[in-house]
């Protein structure tokens, strides 16, 4: 999803990595599920400055990716 938004110029990135993961707070710890699943959480564009205009771009071209992907 992440490459397919690129074409369409939408930045997307990855930004909740769990705390563990965070060098400040790293832990010799186990948490299976943070583990696996982090990696494919994105971030889509948010900000005051996104005009109604570019919010209906972005949810476009996700609801298109979704429509192409899970036919």
């Amino acid at each position: 999803m992440i490459n397919y938004l690129a074409h369409k110029k939408i930045h997307t990135s990855v930004h909740f990595k769990p705390l563990h993961k965070h060098p400040l707070l790293k832990q010799n710890r186990n948490y299976a599920i943070a583990d696996t699943i982090w990696e494919s959480f994105i971030t889509l564009p948010c900000h005051a400055g996104m005009s109604k205009e570019d919010v209906d771009y972005v949810i476009y071209w996700v609801n298109k990716y979704f429509s192409e992907v899970y036919r």
